[in-house]
């Protein structure tokens, strides 16, 4: 079995905690992804995307964790719109294919119909596309008879509504149809923007051109707010959900000799948008043992430990193992613990296996400790899966 050392201990995944939700942009200035703090009106960028984007947008498909961008007029006004994948830990965007349309601006995934959905702006005929999310091919729907500069599933209503930039005023789209029906004429003058509706709130937000950011009330009929201005020139906008998959325990936890049985468990979400905060612990292990985290990211086994060994090895190769620390606590007893932050130590070691850190990846981790008079003088803890998320 090869292992590999790093500085800290991999331990343990107990309670899921929730996230607060993140908006993605793109920085047009420097043709960028970025997340956006609606609270505080901070832009904070990720990196490059690679590709030129001009006026296009973003949409972020639940159901199996990608980021897709159209690039509006990122190859000129009159060259077709290209779809891409995005990697939110990085930024950069990889080409999924021509639409064969021009001039579309916004881009929205319905997750009642598992589709994919864009629309034209600032070009005549107006147009209301499926797409293709394998090819990038639009196929033309109807025309909602208005410029759609944005578009988001609002969940509230399951329906899909779009911002008409200009008079700034909201349309919802019939998916089937295209044709589009005024929900609000909005409060006056919005540039090329992106929005996105989110769940904690029941609010669109609408991020644009000129650095204002918006706020729409689903509730109170979409009343329209100005959050913050000078944000900088952004267009496209999207939302990754208000929670991470739940972390799951497997695998059986070897009882040492002294009758210990370890626990593993967590606290915090693995996200690819955060630098810190997945405290990963084992609990009830045999005081002032040394132990060390095994994980890897190609799913879990459950192989025995040894002749006569109650421990299960639970993590398939290739593994990782983090250098020994001291379990604490007092010999002979069951006081000892281990814990660390996982997503700091992946963005202290970029060459450990899991990085770069994309949302989906699954991690699964068990901790190994010495145990001198059990067989192979050592045992290991249960195992748990951690999947991470934007």
């Amino acid at each position: 079995m090869r292992f590999k050392l790093f500085t800290a201990c991999w331990i343990a995944l107990a309670p899921f905690v929730a996230r607060a939700e993140v908006l993605y942009t793109v920085e047009e200035a420097s043709d960028s992804l970025a997340t956006i703090d609606t609270t505080l009106g901070a832009l904070q960028v990720i990196g490059p995307l690679g590709v030129p984007f001009a006026f296009g947008d973003l949409a972020y498909d639940s159901a199996h964790g990608v980021m897709y961008m159209i690039d509006g007029w990122g190859a000129g006004s009159s060259t077709p719109s290209s779809l891409y994948t995005v990697d939110l830990s990085t930024g950069a965007a990889t080409l999924v294919g021509s639409t064969g349309a021009t001039s579309l601006f916004s881009l929205v995934y319905d997750p009642a119909a598992d589709r994919l959905y864009a629309a034209v702006s600032t070009a005549n005929p107006t147009g209301f596309y499926s797409i293709n999310r394998t090819t990038g091919a639009a196929t033309l729907i109807g025309d909602p008879g208005v410029y759609l500069d944005g578009m988001t599933f609002v969940g509230s209503s399951s329906s899909i509504v779009g911002l008409y930039a200009g008079p700034g005023s909201l349309h919802s789209i019939n998916p089937a149809t295209g044709v589009s029906s005024l929900v609000t004429a909005g409060s006056g003058f919005v540039n090329n923007c992106g929005i996105a509706w989110s769940s904690s709130s029941d609010t669109v937000f609408a991020l644009d051109w000129s650095g204002d950011l918006y706020a729409f009330d689903v509730a109170a009929s979409y009343s329209r707010t100005t959050l913050f201005s000078s944000l900088g020139s952004c267009d496209g906008l999207a939302a990754v959900g208000s929670s991470c998959p739940p972390a799951s325990v497997y695998c059986t936890a070897g009882t040492t000799s002294n009758g210990c049985l370890p626990a593993i468990s967590v606290s915090g979400a693995l996200s690819v948008a955060a630098s810190s905060g997945t405290i990963v612990s084992v609990a009830s292990l045999e005081g002032q043992r040394a132990g060390a985290m095994i994980y890897g990211t190609t799913g879990g086994v459950a192989f025995p430990w040894g002749s006569g060994s109650t421990s299960y090895f639970c993590v398939r190769a290739p593994v990782q193992r983090t250098l020994q620390q001291s379990s604490g606590g007092t010999v002979g007893q069951c006081d000892g613990a281990l814990s660390f932050d996982l997503r700091a130590f992946l963005a202290a070691n970029p060459l450990a296996q899991g990085n770069p850190l994309s949302a989906g990846t699954q991690f699964s981790v068990q901790c190994w400790f010495r145990d001198p008079p059990a067989p192979r003088a050592t045992n290991l803890s249960d195992a748990i899966t951690i999947t991470a998320c934007p």
